[in-house]
């Protein structure tokens, strides 16, 4: 369980196969879950005119949109994702429902191409010698751009009940589930006590008693 800081983030994108970065680039982003909104997310789904991807309720989630437009990256890898799939589908004949696919197939699985994109990130070879740089890279799961998501999304000023729309949680305890914290609030918080501290002791006036 863990975050993805950009670098991170960015060094294993770089070394998943080509057809696999936009999904996880749109998970990164979102905070969808992989498996089962990710890689099953449809073309209706995304509406280019309104700027928004819109996910529909079902047993366990009671829908949900994201206004992509208003997130550059995310617009523009939508749009090259559109892009591509159109010549796809020209060159094959067929129409491709999948917002990300194989050559027009549909992503069935993702982690042994995910675990050796990590361990590739990970370590740096000289060589015959191999380095681990990167060895928070080694246990991370695609689950973690769920918090990583969120997390962004606190660290910039945006409510917890918005996050929770955006990126799918039902109710506060799910969402505590994650232990999403933005660390500048507890840093924050602890220079204010070093400042209280350091204020009380340096504060203190010793008094000089006169004496005959």
């Amino acid at each position: 369980m863990g975050f993805f800081e950009e670098p991170d983030f960015r060094a294993v994108i770089a070394e998943l196969p080509q057809d696999l970065r936009p999904a996880l680039q749109f998970a990164y982003f979102t905070g969808w879950r992989v498996q089962a909104e990710v890689v099953a997310l449809t073309w209706p789904q995304v509406d280019f005119s309104a700027g928004i991807i819109r996910l529909e309720p079902n047993k366990t989630d009671q829908g949900r949109t994201f206004p992509f437009s208003a997130l550059p990256e995310l617009a523009a890898l939508l749009q090259r994702q559109r892009e591509q799939t159109s010549q796809t589908e020209r060159k094959l004949g067929q129409v491709i429902p999948y917002v990300f696919h194989r050559n027009g197939r549909p992503i069935r699985t993702i982690y042994k191409s995910w675990r050796a994109a990590c361990t590739r990130a990970a370590v740096v070879k000289w060589g015959e010698l191999e380095t681990v740089v990167r060895p928070r890279l080694l246990g991370r799961t695609p689950h973690d751009f769920r918090r990583t998501a969120a997390r962004n999304l606190i660290r910039v000023g945006v409510p917890q009940h918005v996050v929770m729309k955006l990126c799918g949680w039902k109710t506060d305890a799910m969402f505590r589930r994650y232990a999403i914290v933005d660390e500048r609030d507890l840093r924050d918080a602890v220079e204010l006590l070093a400042k209280g501290t350091t204020g009380g002791q340096s504060g203190q006036k010793v008094k000089k008693v006169a004496t005959g």
